[in-house]
């Protein structure tokens, strides 16, 4: 049956829901895994807990898929939306087991915009990593998206593109638990430079496939497994720094504006380059000139962010 008209305007609600209460509970769950984790082991907890993470995405991703395949679009969206109320009860459950944070310093609420300015103005480590992350989440903040819709202009499944789609899930597993003891003992700085480089390559990669137009199935998967690892790393490497960035007195303001500074401009990024990506109309389309300028760009900024890590203080 033709669903009801209301349907699709809840389903955008809840997404636009789901990311309001994801960014209240990002800027919660950081400072306090920060302030129960020990220094020495912080970066373990942070590169396990995003291999298991991916772990828990691609048996998400193939019960989505069985579930699309065997039942209709909107019977599929209510069993998918089902079990995340039955996912979000445990997680519940969970949290309520972990140990508790001493309360965060309390701060007006008329008084946070100058702290977030203040913050992002005055020099030091919060604003000089806060201009690397910007530069380099908003050139691959779409790589991923934008690789998948190139796929399917292409003429490539969806079921392809969501097995690539696992073999980048496993990519991150495999950084996850191949850096996870190495991390605390290495600079950071280190694994920064090793996700870029890996961006580099990538983007290189997907220029020569644009240019030629086309490449082996091998190949394309091993670049999403690829992608899957650089950004495990990063990731890795990214939430070992953020709470040493300031005095713990003040940790949960700073890291709730630099994610949510992070989150807005990388955000922004992807949808300003997908206006002068696509072409106009309802059928999927690309312009492969600037489609590959694209690449060019973000293969440009990850090698110019290789050099400026080597400045990245130790912050642990």
């Amino acid at each position: 049956d033709a669903p009801a008209p209301w349907m699709a305007s809840a389903f955008v609600a809840s997404v636009l829901g789901f990311c309001l209460l994801r960014a209240v509970g990002t800027a919660a769950h950081l400072p306090w895994m920060a302030a129960i984790l020990p220094v020495e082991v912080r970066g373990r907890f942070f590169a396990t807990d995003h291999a298991v993470t991916s772990t828990v995405g691609v048996g998400t991703l193939l019960l989505c898929a069985t579930l699309f395949v065997r039942f209709p679009g909107w019977s599929a969206f209510a069993l998918v939306y089902g079990l995340s109320l039955v996912g979000s009860a445990l997680a519940v459950a969970c949290l309520l087991r972990l140990p508790d944070a001493d309360a965060p310093q309390t701060i007006a609420l008329r008084t946070l915009p100058r702290e977030a300015l203040r913050l992002c103005r005055e020099p030091g480590p919060f604003r000089f990593y806060l201009g690397l992350a910007l530069l380099g989440w908003s050139a691959n903040a779409g790589l991923g998206p934008f690789v998948a819709y190139y796929l399917k202009v292409e003429g490539l499944s969806e079921s392809r593109i969501l097995a690539y789609t696992a073999a980048q899930f496993a990519g991150q597993i495999a950084a996850g638990t191949s850096i996870r003891v190495a991390i605390d003992r290495h600079p950071l700085r280190l694994f920064f430079q090793l996700a870029c480089a890996g961006f580099v390559g990538l983007a290189l990669f997907w220029l020569a496939v644009v240019l030629r137009g086309g490449a082996p199935t091998p190949a394309v998967a091993a670049a999403f497994f690829a992608f899957g690892a650089a950004a495990g790393v990063s990731n890795a490497a990214h939430f070992t720094l953020l709470p040493g960035l300031s005095p713990e007195s003040g940790r949960a303001v700073s890291m709730a504006v630099f994610t949510s500074v992070l989150g807005f401009v990388a955000g922004l990024a992807p949808i300003a380059w997908g206006l002068v990506l696509k072409v106009p109309g309802p059928a999927p389309a690309i312009r492969l000139g600037p489609f590959a300028a694209f690449f060019a760009v973000c293969a440009l900024a990850n090698a110019l962010l290789v050099v400026l890590y080597r400045r990245l203080p130790e912050r642990r």
